[in-house]
């Protein structure tokens, strides 16, 4: 659609005022096309948030997380693929979820009856989000600092955090409002109900955090980042290691969407304001 309305050419024939009607046409309907989109999704997330409807969805965040991270093509193309392999496993993976009871509706995964456990959980994820940004921050320094002792250069890539304009704003809020809930119901959610087959184990425990927590960290990966790659990778491991053991054991979405909400709140104001570009 993009590419016909950028062609000359596009009505050939017809006076320019129609052309102009025509296309304007074709906007609005876009725009109606993408209300219409959100509406639908967060009535499928209310009424059933792990559905087959929603995670075929979560390709859509993570397309939308490549134009967070990196405007490149290479980046684009790299993470259209990802979404795509999620999409292929999302049928197989709700079936087996279906199977063992894990589906459950928005008001059994986030319960308001008790608000009193709410405000916990929120004070909770607000006293425990520095900590996790102190571990994300030094588990970063730490990889950074064992290649360069190795003499190898590691290229720092700006953050569209710190950007100025549109871009800058969108980053910050794409960062704090929208990353947060989508990892935490993916990774923590969809992914760790699949991999967890027997809670009361201590091996099973150790095993759900480590496999989520190495695909979490996966999914940072940027082809066109470099060196960099290790040093993020290896504190998105680390963080999710410390948000998979906290979902595992308290089984409560509530703290973890809290939890990471503080946690990239933090990391946003920090990054925005720091000269050292990570």
């Amino acid at each position: 659609m993009i590419s016909a309305i950028s062609n000359s050419q596009i009505f050939p024939n017809q006076p320019i005022e129609n052309n102009h009607n025509k296309i304007k046409t074709i906007f609005i309907s876009t725009i109606n096309y993408i209300k219409e989109a959100f509406l639908l999704f967060f009535k499928d997330i209310y009424q059933n948030i792990f559905s087959y409807k929603i995670i075929t969805k979560i390709p859509f965040f993570i397309l939308s997380y490549s134009l967070y991270a990196s405007f490149g093509l290479i980046d684009a193309i790299y993470y259209v693929s990802l979404s795509i392999l999620i999409f292929k496993m999302s049928k197989d993976l709700l079936n087996n979820l279906e199977e063992r009871k894990k589906i459950f509706t928005f008001k059994e995964a986030f319960p308001i009856d008790n608000k009193s456990e709410v405000y916990n959980n929120l004070l909770f994820g607000f006293q425990m989000s520095p900590f996790l940004f102190f571990l994300d921050f030094k588990s970063m320094e730490f990889s950074k600092n064992i290649l360069k002792y190795f003499n190898f250069n590691v290229f720092d890539d700006s953050k569209l955090i710190q950007q100025a304009g549109f871009i800058g704003k969108f980053a910050v809020f794409y960062s704090i409002l929208i990353l947060p809930p989508v990892k935490e119901m993916l990774f923590r959610g969809y992914i760790q109900n699949y991999f967890s087959t027997d809670p009361s184990s201590k091996k099973d425990l150790f095993l759900t955090v480590l496999k989520t927590s190495l695909i979490f960290a996966l999914f940072h990966f940027s082809p066109t980042s470099g060196l960099i790659n290790i040093p993020i990778m290896l504190s998105q491991f680390m963080t999710g290691m410390f948000l998979s053991y906290v979902k595992t054991t308290t089984n409560n979405y509530w703290l973890n969407i809290f939890l990471s909400f503080f946690y990239s709140f933090i990391s946003v104001i920090y990054y925005k304001n720091s000269k050292v570009i990570t």
